[in-house]
């Protein structure tokens, strides 16, 4: 008879056991999808075409705002030069209708389009 009570208990500890398990194992939500992320990656695809080694591109802080009926993309990048070394990283700016300008290609653009993502896109003037 003493027997029975030991298995009722260890019964009840398997089952809190597993149930603190699945508990443990429950995924968490998944962090919701960037909505500009396909305007990004649109912008990081017409860098990586301007580098000399693509496969070495390496892009941060990308902003995404619309300016009109446009989509700008503000970021930072990083590349191998034709010497094979990392020139360290520098700005550029994409615009939806394929105006491009970076920081190794002096243009008046870069300098509007780094003021339209820090004022947020809608607000900004016009290039």
């Amino acid at each position: 008879m003493h027997f029975m009570p030991k298995i009722k208990r260890y019964s009840c500890r398997v089952a809190l056991g597993l149930v603190f398990l699945t508990i443990g194992c429950e995924q968490p939500n998944p962090s919701p999808k960037d909505p500009a992320q396909p305007v990004k990656d649109q912008a990081v695809a017409a860098l990586r075409d301007r580098m000399k080694d693509p496969k070495s591109l390496e892009v941060r802080h990308l902003v995404a705002v619309k300016q009109g009926k446009w989509d700008v993309v503000c970021g930072e990048y990083n590349a191998k030069n034709s010497m094979g070394g990392y020139v360290g990283f520098q700005r550029f700016a994409w615009r939806g209708n394929g105006d491009f300008a970076m920081e190794s290609e002096p243009s008046t653009y870069l300098g509007v389009f780094w003021r339209i993502c820090r004022n947020g896109g809608e607000s900004a003037a016009s290039p």
